[in-house]
């Protein structure tokens, strides 16, 4: 950038003479070649996912950094980064649960970090609003027949983030079905129904996971 030249203050490249006074008293002139090479600034900015390494400078933080480094001619070159650092999304779409068949399920999705939602499934079951976090999922008779599902839950990151997903297993307990055959004398008490006649009868029952379990007696009565 400069040159200080006995109190002669050099910003340009040339010739400069001074005039010294030798050991003799005479008159000396001097004549300085000076190339001068200057150092410059910038500034650029950039938005990254998390972190970003600058040189190998992690960055985790928005806000300005300085480096300082050589620029062509040799100087320095001081730049400065305007950095935006923006979070990846989380998400969480609840554990694993069971229901019967018949019924739907309340989701509650947990999110952040994230411009949209989306619940998705390879089953043939319908979402009342699968943009939301919070939404109800009935299943279809092909994901009753298979006996459970599987629904993802995905959280689209802000740019330039990406997305990540989360799921759960959604089991469906279908209705149990059974039949069995009494052959009795008069009367037969069933689970407190008393049958007198010959005949079949059905009962609803509830199974250990807590859904209907229909069972039909065959009651064969004799006098």
């Amino acid at each position: 950038n400069t040159y200080n030249w006995n109190g002669q203050i050099i910003t340009t490249s040339g010739s400069y003479n001074q005039t010294f006074t030798n050991i003799s008293g005479c008159d000396s002139v001097h004549t300085l070649v000076a190339i001068i090479r200057y150092s410059n600034s910038g500034a650029s900015n950039t938005t990254a996912c998390d972190t970003y390494n600058w040189n190998g400078q992690i960055i985790t933080t928005s806000g300005s950094y300085n480096q300082t480094l050589t620029n062509a001619t040799g100087c320095d070159s001081v730049h400065t980064l305007t950095v935006i650092i923006v979070p990846s999304p989380t998400v969480d779409a609840g554990t694993n649960t069971t229901i019967c068949a018949g019924d739907s399920i309340i989701l509650n999705g947990i999110s952040t970090n994230d411009s949209i939602v989306l619940w998705t499934t390879i089953g043939d079951g319908q979402f009342t609003n699968a943009q939301q976090n919070n939404t109800v999922y009935t299943p279809g008779t092909n994901d009753i027949a298979s006996g459970s599902v599987v629904l993802t839950f995905t959280a689209y990151g802000n740019p330039p983030c990406g997305l990540i997903s989360d799921s759960l297993i959604l089991s469906i307990d279908d209705t149990l079905r059974g039949t069995s055959t009494i052959d009795t004398c008069d009367t037969y008490n069933w689970n407190g129904q008393i049958i007198t006649t010959s005949g079949s009868y059905i009962q609803t029952l509830t199974n250990a996971a807590g859904c209907d379990s229909v069972h039909t007696l065959v009651a064969i009565i004799r006098y």
